[in-house]
């Protein structure tokens, strides 16, 4: 069915403002460390055993059925009821709102990492090796990894996309200059339209460590914080 002019810009005017919630209420850093540390506090009760594993592996059969047993509020119930630990620890620090505090915030766009391959390595951070930056760092800064968070932020931009462009893989070109730096051709050429997500890099520390984790964090990855 086509769509007509008006038909278009009703569509575009609903992709802004969906965006833009999405970007002031879901992508808020409050929103999101609040969320980690509840997802960190559900990975410390599992290994406490305060939760049922089961529960929350997905090869069983009865996975479905007991998966929807739970909720936020019922999973926080259970780890304060079960646990003497960390997990109990974040939980409280949650509906306390004690959350933790950013350290490091970084547009990982040219402008807050000049290098284009730098980006790309840290924009495909796999869980696995974010969990290892965040052991690295909270050793070195001297607290528990339950209280250190590496979060990667990604909001993917359809505003400007063309109907034929929607659902394309992105193959990204990179070229070498004369500096010897290299650069995402998307990013350099005047011809060619960006499509890639709004990516940002956050670091969060206990308020008193905040100081030394940027110091640590961005030595370790090799960029320069927007605080």
């Amino acid at each position: 069915m086509a769509i007509d002019e008006k038909g278009k810009n009703a569509l575009e005017s609903y992709r802004l403002a969906r965006y833009s919630m999405h970007l002031q209420v879901y992508e808020h850093h409050t929103r999101l460390v609040a969320d980690d540390m509840f997802l960190k506090a559900i990975k410390l009760a599992l290994n406490e055993g305060c939760l049922p594993k089961e529960s929350f592996d997905i090869s069983q059969s009865n996975f479905v059925e007991n998966y929807l047993k739970f909720d936020d509020f019922s999973v926080q119930h259970e780890i304060l009821q079960n646990s003497n630990g960390l997990a109990k620890e974040l939980i409280n620090d949650i509906r306390n709102r004690k959350l933790l505090k950013r350290a490091v915030v970084v547009s990982l766009t040219k402008g807050g990492v000049n290098n284009a391959l730098k980006r790309k390595k840290l924009r495909d951070m796999s869980a696995e090796k974010i969990e290892e930056y965040e052991k690295k760092i909270a050793d070195e800064v001297g607290i528990d990894p339950a209280y250190l968070i590496v979060h990667l932020q990604s909001i993917k931009i359809k505003l400007y996309e063309r109907f034929d462009q929607i659902g394309m893989k992105e193959k990204p070109i990179y070229v070498k200059g004369r500096n010897n730096r290299v650069y995402s051709f998307d990013e350099e050429s005047p011809f060619s339209a960006v499509l890639a997500p709004i990516s940002k890099l956050y670091v969060f520390c206990p308020e008193n460590k905040v100081t030394k984790t940027k110091s640590v964090a961005e030595q370790l990855f090799g960029i320069t914080s927007e605080l």
